[in-house]
């Protein structure tokens, strides 16, 4: 089956290359694999194993054969040694490279990768799992604030491993509070969301809930994944943030940021939404608009 995925700056629908795509199918379409991925793969032991493995010297020569494979222009990112795989995963772009826009009426993207977006997470669409729709309170845990986010917008902005890795504020706000829910570390590969449709809401996830400025109340949701040893924020004390602020990053590992809003305080962009309701994701850059609190 060939995936696809809409990107914004080339305004034409590009055919999407899979990381690890053979070992994913492997481990949620076969019966072995499914074995292996329910008492092994999943598990935080082996993904906090292999990702010390990605910070050793060993893994070095995988960056190369990735930076080629990829494409990625590593001259937008600031120049540091590569001596394990790590130091390449969790590169930063260089100063001002993705700025994010000034205007009160626009939703910086929180991350580098393919969005999809919805108007109400109530609305009957299809997101990338099987027949299966997410709800506030399972995302949140049952928290008692996931009722402030009911039948309200939802992002869900998903990284490849070779994807940038640090997540930044999408606005001004006040964070009201932080809270951890542990899980499994399923793997947010398209494929594997295809096979699985509770994998956001069995795994390891942060949650931050902000009064935002300009957009209401958000849940600001970090869901780990796949080999992805830890997730890190900058200020775990923080009482407040700037729009455009790093706030953390992802240890290796593919993963999602999902951001869930009140009812009409905000709408997704309109180019995510007409792809999202045809199960395709849009690729957006770091800082760009991916919602605004205008009508549209």
């Amino acid at each position: 089956m060939i995936l696809t995925y809409w990107d914004r700056y080339k305004s034409q629908i590009m055919e999407d290359k899979v990381y690890a795509d053979q070992f994913i199918l492997w481990c949620y379409e076969n019966p072995i694999g499914k074995a292996f991925l329910k008492i092994l793969f999943s598990k935080k032991p082996i993904n906090k194993l292999y990702g010390k493995y990605k910070s050793s010297k060993l893994s070095a020569k995988q960056i190369k054969i990735d930076i080629e494979a990829y494409k990625i222009d590593m001259d937008l990112f600031k120049k540091v040694p590569l001596e394990c795989y790590s130091d390449f995963f969790l590169r930063e772009f260089k100063d001002d490279m993705r700025p994010f826009s000034t205007s009160k009426s626009e939703f910086g993207a929180p991350g580098e990768g393919r969005y999809l977006g919805f108007k109400s997470i109530k609305e009957d669409h299809r997101y990338p799992v099987k027949g299966q729709f997410l709800t506030s309170s399972e995302l949140l845990g049952g928290h008692e604030l996931s009722k402030t986010f009911q039948d309200g917008p939802i992002l869900i902005c998903r990284l490849c491993p070779v994807d940038y890795h640090h997540f930044h504020y999408p606005d001004n706000g006040n964070i009201l509070t932080r809270f951890k829910i542990h899980g499994d570390y399923h793997s947010v590969n398209v494929h594997a969301l295809r096979n699985r449709g509770d994998i956001f809401i069995k795994n390891e996830r942060e949650i931050t809930i902000i009064q935002t400025e300009n957009f209401g109340k958000i849940a600001y949701i970090e869901v780990g994944a796949m080999c992805v040893g830890k997730i890190k924020q900058n200020r775990p004390e923080a009482t407040t943030c700037l729009k455009g602020e790093q706030k953390g990053h992802f240890e290796f590992g593919g993963s999602t940021i999902i951001i869930l809003g009140e009812s009409s305080k905000w709408t997704p962009s309109k180019d995510i939404l007409e792809h999202s309701s045809e199960n395709r994701e849009s690729f957006i850059k770091l800082g760009d608009c991916v919602a605004s609190n205008k009508s549209i």
